[in-house]
């Protein structure tokens, strides 16, 4: 649904049903820590959901704020409700689907002039807790707690086709934290936390023959792949 101020308004479910989801497992081999991490193939996988996203520009108020104009608001939320049945040889388990977090969210305040060639974003998202690896009890799965982070990022038009930026991520210095057990309920224990530094990357832009394609930048940070190599880490 489109608005008459440069928004939009979108709304979506989705059901995705998964034969052979695979899954991280750890298994102690003695008492002193050692451990086998090995991927196995579930069963079958379930995810129902819900997506939500709305935009809106303050193009519409009256001539005392106008100045205001140029600014926006950008927001998503994701609700997954997720089963997965992994066969373990002595027991059949009902989890959660690996790395699929129940809540993730992102809230952007945005500003775009298009007089001045300016664009600032700062964005702060949300992910909630999540089941990294499975145990052989629901004591020993391992879990990524939720975590919360913020960024930052600008753009000047200079001349045609070029640009100055800046991007500013993980401002709050935002760690990882692993917990044994679902750190949703009762019965679960820290285990260790890493953090990855905040990371600032400027330069300048240019696109040869025609401008410099510019629009409001919010997204939901989420990380995928391999994650950089951390700055430091806590256990116990």
């Amino acid at each position: 649904l489109y608005t008459g101020d440069l928004g939009l308004v979108s709304a979506g479910a989705f059901v995705k049903l998964l034969d052979g989801p695979i899954a991280r497992t750890r298994v102690p081999l003695n008492n002193q820590g050692a451990e086998r991490i090995q991927s196995i193939n579930g069963e079958r996988a379930e995810i129902y959901g819900l997506e939500l996203a709305g935009n809106y520009r303050f193009t519409r108020l009256p001539d005392a704020l106008r100045a205001l104009r140029p600014f926006g608001v950008y927001a998503t939320y994701s609700f997954a409700r997720t089963e997965a049945r992994y066969d373990l040889g002595d027991v059949e388990r009902r989890l959660g689907f690996i790395d699929t977090p129940e809540h993730t969210g992102n809230l952007a305040l945005t500003y775009d002039n298009a007089r001045s060639g300016t664009q600032l974003t700062l964005s702060g998202n949300y992910r909630g807790a999540r089941l990294n690896e499975i145990g052989v009890d629901e004591r020993t799965d391992d879990y990524y707690r939720d975590e919360t982070s913020l960024d930052f990022s600008a753009a000047q038009r200079l001349l045609r086709g070029a640009e100055l930026f800046v991007e500013a991520n993980n401002l709050l210095d935002t760690p990882e934290r692993r917990t044994l057990g679902d750190p949703r309920g009762d019965a679960w224990r820290f285990r260790f936390r890493e953090t990855y530094g905040r990371t600032l990357t400027a330069g300048v832009r240019y696109t040869y023959g025609r401008r410099v394609a510019r629009r409001p930048s919010a997204r939901l940070a989420v990380r995928t792949g391999h994650a950089p190599a951390p700055v430091a880490r806590e256990a116990t």
